[in-house]
């Protein structure tokens, strides 16, 4: 897995990156702006002091279409 920061403050805020079977978990312990939990693009959430936001990889899987002979860039200036 990767954890982003979106939109950091500063250059030291960088991905981290944590094995695939971990459990991430993020506490709200006390913050003087509101915080919002924004999955995927989704609408954000507030978060409020003693929220727990826990992480964990999936049980499903998803299946990828790879399309052959180049990609999307390719196939839109033939057209």
């Amino acid at each position: 897995m990767v954890v982003t920061p979106i939109c950091p403050h500063l250059l030291t805020l960088r991905p981290i990156v944590v094995r695939g079977d971990a459990l991430l978990t993020v506490r709200v312990e006390g913050v003087v702006n509101p915080a919002l939990l924004t999955v995927d693009g989704q609408k954000g959430i507030e978060l409020l002091i003693g929220d727990e936001v826990r992480c964990r990889k999936s049980s499903h899987s998803v299946n990828l279409v790879r399309m052959s002979g180049g990609g999307f860039f390719e196939l839109c200036a033939t057209s």
